[in-house]
């Protein structure tokens, strides 16, 4: 019998099934922090597939989060600053 030891598990699809409902159902479904998490995880495995030179994988997912970001409905300017923020980042990397 096999022994295999999870090292790192992605939800690969949470970014993709946000963007599957159209903007006002996010909106009204999910918080800025929400959204917010989903986008950074997809700058980071941007990230993570430029170390990997799969530079494919990574413009697809800083996409993701740009999208994610550019409909997201903030209540306040600290989560538009916030946006802000990881829009540029995640734009510069692309």
């Amino acid at each position: 019998m096999a022994k295999i030891e999870l090292l790192d598990f992605v939800h690969e699809a949470e970014a993709e099934a946000l963007l599957a409902l159209d903007a006002e159902e996010r909106a009204k479904s999910k918080s800025f922090s929400d959204i917010e998490r989903v986008a950074r995880k997809e700058h980071e495995e941007g990230n993570q597939c430029v170390k990997q030179e799969n530079f494919r994988d990574a413009s697809r997912r800083y996409d993701f989060g740009i999208k994610l970001l550019e409909d997201a409905v903030m209540a306040n300017e600290i989560e538009e600053g916030r946006q802000k923020k990881l829009l540029l980042k995640l734009y510069l990397n692309r």
